[in-house]
């Protein structure tokens, strides 16, 4: 089943990194008709309308939240998750996704190992564990498509075996 797609920071600027993300995230499940992508300018923003709009009501399918700004990993990925999780806390059982342009930024891998551990670095789609607990799905531009919705299973097997729901405080 498709789910409703959010893109807290927005879809890449860049038309091929963007068709590439789009195609990896229709992959891991997300519906390309029901994406949402702004309003821009933060991640408080997207979280006040995301609640006021109520589209997270009665959905048939947890979302699939796609983050495309991955550096500095702390405030881009782990500050911005609780912040979206503190005004809609219906996300908090989303499936959360990081896109990752190694050209836009080179050393993710670096500052996310610093700060959490990679299930498996050298996978196309490792899952990373944030400090919090939190797990997210980490795809890039090498990432193959025929075996995501695979790592999407694994991700959501792993989040509902370790304590059903991760607790991410504000």
């Amino acid at each position: 089943m498709e789910r409703l797609t959010l893109f807290p920071h927005g879809l890449p600027l860049v038309a091929s990194v963007r068709d590439r993300c789009l195609e990896l995230v229709h992959a891991a499940g997300g519906d390309l008709r029901r994406v949402i992508d702004g309003p821009s300018g933060s991640v408080a923003a997207f979280a006040r309308f995301v609640s006021r709009a109520r589209v997270l009501e009665r959905l048939p399918s947890t979302p699939l939240v796609v983050f495309t700004k991955t550096v500095p990993v702390a405030t881009s990925v782990i500050r911005a998750r609780r912040e979206l999780i503190a005004f809609a806390s219906a996300l908090e059982t989303a499936t959360y996704l990081l896109f990752h342009d190694a050209t836009d930024a080179p050393q993710f891998f670096e500052s996310a190992e610093a700060l959490g551990e990679f299930d498996d670095r050298l996978s196309h789609a490792p899952i990373w564990t944030g400090p919090d607990g939190a797990r997210w799905l980490v795809v890039s531009s090498l990432t193959r498509v025929s075996s995501l919705r695979e790592r999407v299973d694994v991700l959501e097997r792993e989040q509902l075996t370790s304590s059903a729901v991760v607790r991410v405080a504000p």
